[in-house]
């Protein structure tokens, strides 16, 4: 990697829940990761729209 080049970093925020292994961990603080920000997004509101029984039958913008 070159020096000049930074990693892309993205914040997980406290209190959400993740799968490990076979459990389920709640992060009692921000944790930074090196991944896109707008994908952890994505990913925190697909989890929350799966808890909370929120289908998606087909894309909204059609």
């Amino acid at each position: 990697m070159d020096k000049n080049q930074e990693l892309e970093r993205g914040i997980i925020p406290a209190g959400t829940r993740i799968k490990l292994y076979e459990g389920r961990v709640t992060l009692l603080e921000d944790v930074t990761v090196d991944a896109n920000q707008e994908w952890i997004d994505k990913a925190i509101k697909d989890q929350e729209d799966y808890f909370n029984g929120v289908d998606v039958a087909s894309d909204p913008k059609l």
